[in-house]
C-alpha cells in the first residue's frame, strides 16, 4: 500500500465516522424531539381524561345526592303513615290494660312524627352530622341500634326471596 492510499482510507474512515457520528446526533435529537412529544400529547391527553373523570364523579355524586334526598323524602311520608297507623290502632284500643298499650302506642307515633319532620326538614348534610353526634355521644346504643336494623334488614331480605317453595 502507498502512503497517499493509506492517507485516503483514514480520510474516507474519519469523513464516514464524522458523517455516522453526525447521523447518530441527528437520530438522537429527532428521538428526544419525538420522545417530548408523545410525553406532551400523553400529559395533555391524561389532564382531559381526569377532568372527564371528574365531571362525571360530580355527575354520579350529585345523582346519588338526589337519589338519598328522593329515599329521605319516601322515609318521612312512610314514617308519618306508620305513626298515622299506629294511632288508628291506638284509637281502637278498649280495656284499661289496652288503654296503657294505647297510651304508648300514641308516645311512639308522636315520636315516629317528630322523625318524619325531622327527616323531611334537615338536609343530607345536616342529619348525617347529627348521627355522628348521636355516636359519640352514645355509642352503645348506636351499635345496638346498628344490631337491631342489621337483624331486621336481614329478616326483610330473607323473606323476600323466600316464594315459599323448597330447594
Amino acid at each position: 500500500m502507498t502512503g497517499k492510499t493509506r492517507e485516503e482510507i483514514e480520510i474516507k474512515v474519519a469523513s464516514a465516522a464524522s458523517a455516522a457520528a453526525d447521523r447518530a446526533e441527528a437520530a438522537a435529537n429527532r428521538a428526544e424531539d419525538l420522545i417530548r412529544d408523545v410525553t406532551e400529547k400523553a400529559s395533555r391527553r391524561f389532564e382531559e381524561i381526569r377532568g372527564e373523570a371528574g365531571h362525571y364523579a360530580g355527575r354520579a355524586g350529585d345523582a346519588a345526592r338526589d337519589a338519598a334526598e328522593a329515599g329521605k323524602g319516601k322515609a318521612a311520608e312512610a314514617l308519618h303513615g306508620v305513626a298515622e297507623a299506629v294511632r288508628d290502632l291506638a284509637g281502637k284500643a278498649g280495656g284499661e290494660t289496652a288503654e296503657g298499650a294505647a297510651a304508648f302506642a300514641r308516645r311512639a307515633a308522636d315520636s315516629m312524627d317528630r322523625l318524619s319532620d325531622v327527616l323531611r326538614d334537615k338536609s343530607l348534610d345536616e342529619l348525617g352530622s347529627d348521627v355522628r353526634q348521636f355516636v359519640r355521644d352514645r355509642p352503645a346504643v348506636a351499635i345496638g341500634v346498628a344490631a337491631v336494623l342489621g337483624f331486621a334488614l336481614a329478616r326483610a331480605l330473607k323473606s323476600g326471596g323466600d316464594d315459599g317453595r323448597e330447594a
